[in-house]
């Protein structure tokens, strides 16, 4: 039974009604009284909801009601046969349980050997055993009803020596000795050594002294070890890795024929322009544009006007000779060129005149002989 509770200010009548409820469930429209008869079959969360009328509002109200039969099923723990264990190993065992009206089971340890460990909630035990001998667990499952299950198990710890060679497995780093070999105290024998531990046996090993935790390829050495030309530079900071074998080589492993010291692709040996800028396009000599000189007169193709000047021959800033130099652009070298005013449109003879000119010194000729 439940009764349902609502007041009208203005002492009006009410009306309730059910919108969601179970099979069986009744309510009196007018008091607001609720009946129930749960039924074996209808076990576990139900939901209702009542509305309440007046005056054409509707106003609702929501719950659950939880049914179970009165009795509470304590959790099944799924049997348990008993274990064994190896020294100094990490033990697991998953604990599984089960309850049929229950959502929540939790586990504790009854009795259990130092060290051993439950979750409570996951039921994992974890333990890492540190003697030989035989151990009874007692543990028990429950739920929030207070139902209870216990069971127990033995456990057997056992030392683990895959190759019998008296070195736990835990702490053999060579658990498959050849039998009967003599092994040190890690469990090896003299063929099965690793004195750096890279990984690569030391009678197979090329680089002895690898420090820990570096990878190394099948010889046992390290990028910082490796020296794939044989130049006694490492790999690592080699420009050059393939230099020929007894090759005199700088301290980046390049040749002479190998160095490129303004990496434009030409080798040093070779490279006319060795101070080229990063990046620029060269041709096969080393050189840019900026930087080629056709006639070796000291200044740069882009900016020569006078690219057929001669070898060692004194030039300006813009690659001419006194005899090249032409100040007025009219085709005429200054050595000859006796108008040197001329504009470059001007039509000029082999002096460097127009015919203007020649009669404008014809003229101050004559008014000098009058």
């Amino acid at each position: 039974r439940y009764q349902v509770e609502a007041f009208a200010p203005s002492m009006e009548a009410i009306t309730y009604t059910l919108r969601q409820h179970p099979t069986g469930m009744q309510i009196d429209t007018k008091s607001g009284a609720i009946t129930w008869l749960p039924q074996p079959s209808q076990q576990g969360d139900v939901g209702v909801s009542i509305a309440a009328t007046l005056q054409g509002k509707t106003f609702e109200q929501r719950y659950h009601i939880a049914v179970s039969t009165g009795d509470n099923s304590p959790p099944q723990i799924q049997p348990i046969p008993d274990q064994t264990a190896y020294l100094k190993e990490l033990f697991t065992h998953q604990i599984v349980a089960t309850d049929t009206d229950s959502k929540h089971i939790q586990y504790e340890l009854l009795l259990a050997p130092d060290g051993m460990r439950l979750d409570d909630e996951s039921g994992l035990i974890r333990w890492l055993p540190q003697e030989t001998d035989s151990f009874q667990v007692k543990l028990m499952a429950y739920d929030e009803n207070e139902g209870i299950t216990e069971t127990s198990f033995a456990i057997t710890v056992t030392p683990n020596d895959e190759d019998k060679d008296g070195i736990l497995l835990a702490e053999d780093r060579c658990p498959q000795s050849p039998p009967n070999s003599q092994v040190d105290r890690h469990g090896c024998a003299d063929s099965e050594k690793d004195s750096d531990r890279d990984g690569v046996r030391d009678s197979l090993e090329l680089c002895p002294n690898t420090p820990g935790h570096v990878a190394v390829d099948r010889d046992g050495c390290s990028i910082f070890q490796r020296d794939t030309d044989n130049d006694n530079v490492s790999d690592a900071i080699d420009k050059c890795p393939k230099t020929p074998n007894k090759v005199p080589v700088d301290r980046y492993g390049c040749s002479r024929s190998q160095q490129d010291y303004d990496k434009d692709g030409v080798a040093a040996a070779i490279d006319q322009c060795p101070e080229t800028r990063d990046q620029a396009s060269v041709d096969q000599y080393g050189c840019a544009d900026y930087q080629l000189d056709s006639d070796d007169d000291g200044v740069n193709d882009a900016v020569d006007q006078c690219p057929g000047t001669r070898p060692l021959g004194y030039v300006n800033i813009v690659g001419c000779s006194s005899a090249q130099n032409d100040s007025d652009n009219d085709g005429v070298s200054d050595l000859v060129d006796q108008c040197k005013y001329s504009k470059p449109t001007d039509k000029v003879d082999d002096s460097g005149c127009t015919e203007q000119d020649l009669i404008d010194e014809a003229i101050a000729d004559d008014s000098l002989i009058d």
